[in-house]
């Protein structure tokens, strides 16, 4: 096989897709239970160290 033949080609992310099918693709894939917020409220208050910070635990 030349290397002609196994060469492909590429197109920008979301080429040929609206808005309205790329919106909807994002929420399929965006979950709906928000554990995100908690954790991002306790970060609020800061870490007393770097080392806190790498464990998840807060100040």
């Amino acid at each position: 096989m030349s290397e002609s033949e196994t060469r492909g080609t590429t197109a920008p992310a979301g080429a040929g897709v609206d808005d309205q099918e790329m919106v909807a693709e994002v929420e399929e894939q965006t979950s709906n239970d928000l554990e995100a917020e908690p954790a991002f409220e306790q970060e609020a208050g800061g870490v007393d160290s770097p080392d806190e910070a790498a464990k998840g635990g807060t100040a």
